[in-house]
């Protein structure tokens, strides 16, 4: 809750006080501005990832941008206590950890989550998604798992290398599911939106 309120106190207080946030920020919001109006995405050479993030966003497009960027905070925000949720669970289980062994290795990665929401990256919110993912493999539900790790490829590229790990596990469902979705969600979820040709 500190580190959330600090980070909105930080970004909505540049953009409402300093002359607008800079960074990642006006590109998440032109850019879905841009799939709301019908225009291309990948002419400019500015947008370098994959369309799910901005087509996912393109909905609250409408908001003005200190609007769009509280909804991008709260995201990353609620992600960052899911993450040390399923850190926790995934590391002790159901046991009780020291405070310690809680707090450390938050204040260690500090530096990080402030780089994340300073420039407004998705990698708190792709964090999240993975740990869910191992999750569902550790309880043995590979379609729900292979499904968000697709879901964590299609925002941003680099999750795509848990495939290699899970063919070497050989969680052949959840290699299988994720391959899968991940076409459903690159070529099917974006297709009434940006229309078959700009989308292939």
């Amino acid at each position: 809750a500190i580190i959330g309120l600090a980070m909105a106190a930080y970004v909505l207080g540049a953009e409402l006080f300093d002359g607008g946030k800079t960074k990642d920020y006006p590109l998440w919001y032109d850019f879905a501005n841009r799939i709301m109006d019908g225009e291309p995405l990948y002419d400019s050479g500015r947008y370098l990832y994959p369309p799910t993030m901005v087509v996912l966003l393109a909905p609250f497009s409408f908001l003005t941008p200190a609007l769009f960027y509280a909804l991008l905070i709260a995201l990353s925000v609620g992600a960052l206590y899911l993450s040390i949720l399923w850190s926790m669970h995934l590391s002790a289980g159901e046991r009780p950890l020291p405070w310690q062994w809680v707090l450390v290795p938050i204040l260690m990665m500090l530096p990080q989550i402030f780089e994340n929401f300073d420039l407004g990256q998705p990698h708190i919110i792709l964090l999240a998604i993975m740990l869910s993912g191992f999750l569902f493999l550790r309880e043995d539900r590979p379609f729900a798992a292979g499904a968000l790790f697709a879901l964590a490829a299609a925002l941003k590229v680099f999750p795509i290398s848990i495939l290699p790990y899970l063919i070497w596990r050989r969680y052949w469902k959840a290699a299988g599911v994720m391959i899968a979705a991940l076409m459903i969600i690159l070529v099917v979820l974006p297709l009434p939106i940006r229309g078959y040709e700009r989308n292939f």
